[in-house]
């Protein structure tokens, strides 16, 4: 069995117009967003054993709070420019490469790569519009290989964003 847990960064700020998009920080709401998911989903989901995040500002930032509350370890987390606005089809290779000895990966990034990558792994009765700011997802495939990862194959084990936990 794999499973993968899909993590679209906490809300950013455009406060600073000089800023590349690339190094826009959190802003507040995503700064108080961020700690609170991270604290929801350890409380329901085991740490992933690898996580592939953007290099962006936000998307370091975001995986931090999910970094201190799993105690994940800094080398099995691979942070890299091509997870920058990555599409569907390219998150989909990386996953497909990963060892089989890894059993569960966390993608923190960006739409709308997260959320394309998420409908083509789920039947088409849980699609989303979106994944939202700070939105996770859990996914849980019964296979034995990344590289039998179908689409429609995925079952979710857990979906959450901000609002939903704030009522």
């Amino acid at each position: 069995m794999k499973t993968i847990y899909l993590l679209r960064h906490a809300k950013s700020s455009w406060a600073d117009a000089d800023l590349a998009d690339h190094d826009r920080p959190l802003k507040p709401r995503g700064q108080r967003d961020a700690p609170a998911m991270a604290a929801h989903v350890a409380a329901h989901h085991a740490a992933p054993e690898t996580v592939f995040c953007s290099d962006s500002v936000r998307t370091a930032h975001t995986l931090a709070h999910f970094t201190e509350v799993w105690s994940l370890k800094e080398g099995n987390t691979v942070l890299d420019a091509a997870f920058y606005l990555a599409p569907a089809k390219l998150l989909r290779k990386r996953i497909e490469a990963l060892s089989n000895d890894i059993n569960s990966l966390m993608i923190v990034g960006h739409n709308p790569g997260i959320t394309d990558l998420f409908n083509e792994l789920v039947t088409r009765d849980a699609y989303i519009s979106k994944l939202r700011t700070c939105g996770f997802a859990a996914l849980r495939f019964d296979i034995s290989k990344w590289s039998n990862l179908s689409k429609g194959s995925a079952k979710v084990t857990g979906r959450y964003t901000p609002k939903e936990l704030s009522r």
